[in-house]
C-alpha cells in the first residue's frame, strides 16, 4: 500500500494537518512491517510530532503495542522519556489506558537504562500509577507543599499541574478561598449527601474560573490530562 501511495507522489515524511505522519498511523495499528518499511526511507521519523508534541512511540503505547514500543525504544531510546504537552510520557499513556502488558515492557526497558520510575498506589483507583515528576522552582515546591497538606489532597501530581500552569500566586489565592469555603460550611455533592473534600473545592474553583474564561481551558486540560485518561480507558 505504501510503495502505492509512493507512485503517486506521497512521501514517507508527509504529516496531514495535526502534525500525524504515516508513522504516527503504522504505530497506531501495530502495523511493525509498515514501521519498518518508513523507517529505512526516512530513519528521522521515528522523532516527528504532532500538534500535540507525540512521538509514534507515545501512540504505540497509548494503543496497547509491546512489540512496537521496543522497535521505536531499540531505534530511539531518548523516546521513552519524551512527553507530550501534557507532561504524559510513554509509560503513563499505557498505565492510564489499561495496558498493563505495554507498561511492564516500557518500564523494564526503562529501568535498564537505569530510569527510575516512580509510583504510587491510587486508593481511589486501586492500582498503582506512574508519578511524573514535574520541575518546579523551590517557590513552587514549597506552595505544593502548603497546598497538600491544607488540601489534604494525596494526588500532589494534579497540584503540581496546578501551579505549573495557573503559577504560585493564583494557586495560592485558591487556596485561601477554599479554607474560606471550607470554614462556613462548604460546598455540598451535587446528590447533596455530603460536603465536597477541600480539594473538589479547589478545583471547582479552577474550574468555576474556566466557565468566565478566566482560565484558559486548554490549562484545565493539562491540569487534568491524567485523571482525564484514567476515566477514558
Amino acid at each position: 500500500m505504501f510503495q502505492l501511495l509512493r507512485q503517486w507522489g506521497a512521501k514517507a515524511d508527509d504529516a496531514d494537518d495535526s502534525g500525524r505522519h504515516p508513522l504516527h498511523y503504522a504505530a497506531a495499528r501495530g502495523r511493525i512491517d509498515f514501521i519498518q518499511e518508513v523507517v529505512a526511507i526516512v530513519p528521522n521519523s521515528l522523532s516527528a510530532l504532532d500538534r500535540h508534541l507525540r512521538s509514534p512511540l507515545h501512540v504505540a503505547s497509548l494503543r496497547g503495542f509491546p512489540d512496537v514500543v521496543k522497535l521505536f525504544a531499540k531505534e530511539d531510546p531518548t523516546g521513552l522519556t519524551r512527553r507530550d504537552i501534557w507532561d504524559l510520557d510513554s509509560y503513563t499513556l499505557a498505565v492510564t489506558a489499561g495496558h498493563s502488558v505495554t507498561a511492564r515492557v516500557i518500564k523494564e526497558l526503562l529501568q535498564e537504562r537505569g530510569v527510575e520510575v516512580a509510583e504510587v498506589q491510587n486508593r481511589s483507583l486501586s492500582l498503582t500509577v506512574p508519578t511524573i515528576q514535574l520541575e518546579l522552582s523551590p517557590l513552587e515546591l514549597t506552595v505544593l507543599d502548603v497546598l497538600v497538606t491544607g488540601l489534604h489532597e494525596v494526588e500532589r501530581e494534579q497540584l503540581s499541574r496546578c501551579i505549573r500552569r495557573l503559577g504560585s500566586e493564583m494557586c495560592l489565592s485558591l487556596y485561601r478561598t477554599t479554607m474560606e469555603i471550607q470554614a462556613k460550611g462548604g460546598i455540598p455533592t451535587k446528590d447533596r449527601s455530603r460536603g465536597k473534600t477541600a480539594g473538589g473545592v479547589f478545583l471547582g474553583l479552577i474550574q468555576e474560573k474556566v466557565r468566565n474564561g478566566e482560565i484558559h481551558k486548554d490549562h484545565w486540560t493539562y491540569i487534568r490530562a491524567v485523571s482525564l485518561y484514567r476515566a477514558k480507558y
